[in-house]
C-alpha cells in the first residue's frame, strides 16, 4: 500500500515537472516571436542575404551551385545589373540575353535590359510584367532591378506601390520573387530614398528572398566595415568604378553615380548568386 502510495507520488512529481518544461518551451516559442531577427532594428525572416552571401556561395559545393540551372531565372536591369551580371560570368555563371519579346527556350538563367530608360521606374515595372507574361508557366524565379536614378523622394510611394502590386501578382501565380535593394551612389545626398525603399522592402516582403545589395556595397569587402556619412550609407570607395578600377562595361564614374568596379562585382555577384539559389531551392 505505502509502495503503491509512493509510486503515485514519482509519477505525480514527473508530470509536474513535465508540464513546467512545457511551459518553458512555450515561453521561449513566445519570447523569440516577440523579438525575431533584425537587421539595422527592421524585423526580418531570415530571407536576407547581403555581405554573408559571398562566403555562403563559396561553402556550397559544385552540385548545390549548379542548381541554379535547373530552374529559370529571369533578370532584367540596367548598368548596375550589368555589373552584377558580368560578375557572374566571372565566377562561371552567365546570363543567356533575352529580348524584351523574348521567350524561353531552354533551362537557366536569362538576364535583360529594360528599354525603360533609368529614372522611369513605373515603365520598367509595366515592361517587366510584360516580359513574365510571354512566359507562362516557365519561370520560377523573377528578380526586378531598380536603378540608383529610379528611386527618388517625389516618387518614392508611387513606386512602392506599383511594385507592390506587380509582386502580388506574380506570386498569384506562382512565382517566386527575388528583390534586390537598389543601389547606392557615392554622393550621400542622393541615397536617402533608397535606404527608405530597402527598409519598405525589408518590411514588407518577410516570405521572399531578398538580395540586400546595399548592405554589400556599402561595406568593405575586406574587413565589412560600413561606408557612410552621419548615418546615410553609400558605396564604398573600395567598390565603386574608379580610374583605378573602372566598371567592365560603364567606365568611370562620378559622385552620382554607382556603378561597381569590375574586382567587386565579381565578389560581390557571389551574393547575388547565392540569392538566386535561396530564392529557386
Amino acid at each position: 500500500m505505502h509502495s503503491l502510495f509512493q509510486q503515485k507520488a514519482k509519477l505525480m512529481k514527473t508530470a509536474h515537472r513535465i508540464l513546467q518544461f512545457s511551459f518553458f518551451l512555450l515561453l521561449m516559442s513566445a519570447c523569440k516571436k516577440d523579438n525575431p531577427k533584425t537587421i539595422d532594428n527592421i524585423p526580418v525572416v531570415p530571407g536576407v542575404v547581403g555581405f554573408e552571401g559571398m562566403a555562403a556561395f563559396d561553402n556550397l559545393s559544385a552540385t548545390e551551385k549548379d542548381r541554379i540551372k535547373s530552374w529559370n531565372t529571369l533578370f532584367v536591369h540596367q548598368s548596375v545589373g550589368g555589373d552584377l551580371e558580368g560578375g557572374c560570368n566571372d565566377n562561371g555563371y552567365g546570363f543567356d540575353y533575352i529580348e524584351a519579346s523574348g521567350t524561353m527556350v531552354q533551362t537557366g538563367l536569362y538576364g535583360g535590359l529594360f528599354s525603360s530608360s533609368n529614372g522611369n521606374p513605373l515603365g520598367k515595372i509595366a515592361e517587366f510584367k510584360n516580359r513574365v507574361a510571354l512566359n507562362p508557366g516557365k519561370i520560377r524565379v523573377v528578380c526586378f532591378k531598380f536603378g540608383y536614378a529610379d528611386i527618388e523622394d517625389a516618387t518614392l510611394t508611387d513606386v512602392q506601390n506599383a511594385y507592390k502590386q506587380m509582386v502580388d501578382d506574380f506570386r498569384a501565380k506562382g512565382i517566386r520573387v527575388l528583390h534586390i535593394t537598389p543601389p547606392l551612389v557615392y554622393d550621400v545626398s542622393y541615397n536617402s530614398p533608397k535606404m527608405q525603399m530597402r527598409t519598405w522592402m525589408l518590411q514588407t516582403f518577410t516570405n521572399d528572398m531578398i538580395f540586400d545589395l546595399q548592405d554589400i556595397e556599402s561595406r568593405n569587402l575586406t574587413d565589412g566595415t560600413r561606408c557612410e556619412q552621419s548615418g546615410v550609407w553609400q558605396i564604398c570607395s573600395t567598390n565603386r568604378s574608379t580610374a583605378a578600377c573602372p566598371s567592365a562595361e560603364q567606365g568611370i564614374d562620378t559622385p552620382q553615380q554607382g556603378h561597381l568596379c569590375s574586382v567587386a562585382a565579381t565578389k560581390i555577384s557571389k551574393a547575388f548568386l547565392y540569392a538566386i539559389y535561396k530564392a529557386g531551392i
